[in-house]
Order: C-alpha cells, then structure tokens, then sequence
C-alpha cells in the first residue's frame, strides 16, 4: 500500500510503531504483523493501528489482506468493523494482476482453486478451503462483512465506485490500487533513487515461485540469503534466515536490501532496528522500493510477497535503477 500511496504523491509512512509520530506524513500504513499471531491478539493489533490512525482525524481507511487469505483475517475484519462504530466492510482478496481472482465466493489462483494450489502447504497458514468465508474463520453469516466477487480490475474499480462512504474497503493490493487512484493527489516531490552498488537478496518464502527467482538471481552472482532446504520447523527457518540476513547486513552494508516474503521482511527489518519505511514507488505490482535508516545510514529495501513474478524479477527490480 505504501508504494500506491507514494504514486499518488503522499509523503507516506509504514511503521511498525504503535504510537507513530505522524507529524511529516501524508499517509500511514500501520503493519500490524498480524499474519501468524492469535486472533485475539490479532484484533488488539488492529484496534492499535485504528487508533495511531485516527490521529489524522476522519480519513479514508483501507484495511489490506493478504490475496491468499493467509491469517486471522476474519478477527481483524470483525475488530475493524467494531474499533470504527460498526462500519460495514466490503472485502474483495482479487489480485487479477497476479492472477488471483474470487468467483461465486471462491478463491482461485492460477485457475485453480487456492486449497489446491501451494498456498495449501503454507507452514504457518495453509490454506484449506477455496471458500473466502470459510477460509477466514466466518463459518456463520456476518451482516457487517460482505465478500465481493471480482475477475478483472474493472471488477475492483466497479467495487469502490459504488460503495457507499461510511463502506470500508478491504483487500488485496489489487483493490487496494484502485482506492489509492481514486485518493486526491498531493503534493510531495517525487524521489529519483541512484542505481544500487551493493544489492542484497533475503529469501525466507519457501514457495517454489519464490525459491526458483533466488535461485536465479544467484546464478547472476548478486549475493543471496535462501532458507535452509533440510529444516522444516517454519520458525527456526525464520530465525536462522533472519540470523544469516543480520550478519551479511553487517558485513556487506548492502545499499539496497531486497526482502522476499512478507514475514521475511518483517523479521529481518525488526532484527537489524528498522521500525520506519518511506515508500518511493512501486517497482511493480507487489513490489516496493522505500527508503529507511539503519546505523546513521540511508538504505534502500525493496520488499516483495511470496509466490509471484517471472524467474528474473531481481534482474527487472534492479534494471529499475540502471
């Protein structure tokens, strides 16, 4: 969401804080670091981030899920709902720019309904039921969320189009792009950013889309960080990519650290002090450029989901810059 905001020129900030300074900013996007947490917790997450958010007064609201719907989604949706007076919510996970599309009220990725697809196998979350209800814990009728259909990006624009004001939107990034354009522009100076010297690449997905683009990008002989292939224990994975991660960070002082996998970027960028990110733009759909500060210095973090893109997506996010 960062990324969009920033194209819309929104000085925009993305913290981790639970009570930001949001006195240079535009923009806020709270993560919640919700994804692998109780959903008990999960709901005190989003009540925090509600109320960091309401520090800009009354103000468009976007609530961001994963496409997958990996996560407690349904307790965050049901404590957003609650944290905003009981506003409806209006959730629609399509992404069909990654090929993610919702019909009669099932997930499907690549043609496939998404409890037959890789995502099943998720570590921490798999994903076990196409139906988007059910996948997020809403086995009974909820009158204050309603899940959208939608196969095309003409679909999302329909969707936020005609959703009534006191409608809060939730969704991939794929909607949550058609809400960002329809957000009025503002007025911060877009940022040119100088071609990268010292690239990193952490891998800590253990998709295959993911693994095979790492891969790739070390046969071109960029510096890669992968997850060991004989641990199966998600978290150990986590923390000794995470380890790895920290101590090449010091020892390269990469100026441009690329993070794949969402909990990947979380966890290394908490590990190495980085609370703050400053998006400059979207490299391209899912994938962010931001600025950050770590040890008295400026860094550049590119951070992208888990499994999508083409083979060379290290070779595209770099020639970004050349």
């Amino acid at each position: 969401m960062g990324g969009l905001l920033a194209a819309r020129r929104l000085r925009t900030l993305v913290t981790v804080r639970p009570h930001p300074d949001t006195s240079e900013c535009d923009a806020l996007v709270v993560d919640t670091e919700s994804r692998n947490t109780e959903p008990e917790a999960a709901a005190e997450r989003v009540n925090a981030a509600v109320r960091a958010i309401a520090k800009f007064g009354s103000c468009p609201t976007f609530k961001k899920v994963d496409s997958t719907l990996r996560g407690p989604i349904g307790a965050e949706l049901r404590a957003l709902s609650a944290a905003l007076g009981g506003r409806r919510i209006l959730l629609a996970p399509a992404y069909p720019q990654l090929g993610r599309v919702v019909r009669s009220g099932r997930l499907i990725v690549g043609g496939v309904e998404v409890d037959r697809t890789q995502f099943a196998q998720d570590p921490r979350w798999p994903v076990s039921d196409a139906r988007v209800n059910h996948a997020i814990g809403l086995t009974e009728p909820d009158p204050l969320i309603h899940v959208c259909d939608a196969e095309s990006d003409e679909d999302l624009r329909a969707l936020a189009a005609t959703a009534a004001p006191d409608v809060v939107l939730a969704g991939s990034g794929g909607l949550g792009r058609v809400w960002a354009d329809g957000l009025p522009p503002g007025a911060a100076v877009l940022e040119s950013v100088s071609p990268p010297q010292r690239p990193l690449l952490v891998c800590g997905s253990r998709h295959p889309v993911s693994r095979a683009q790492a891969m790739h990008a070390a046969a071109t002989g960029l510096p890669v960080i992968l997850p060991p292939d004989e641990t199966a224990n998600s978290q150990a994975v986590l923390t000794q990519v995470t380890v790895s991660a920290a101590g090449s960070i010091e020892a390269r002082q990469p100026d441009m650290l690329i993070l794949f996998g969402g909990e990947t970027a979380a966890a290394v960028l908490s590990h190495i002090g980085i609370m703050d990110l400053w998006p400059v733009c979207e490299v391209a759909a899912g994938i962010v450029a931001s600025r950050a500060k770590h040890a008295d210095r400026e860094m550049m973090v590119v951070t992208k989901a888990g499994g999508f893109g083409t083979p060379s997506v290290v070779e595209d996010i770099l020639r970004k810059w050349q």
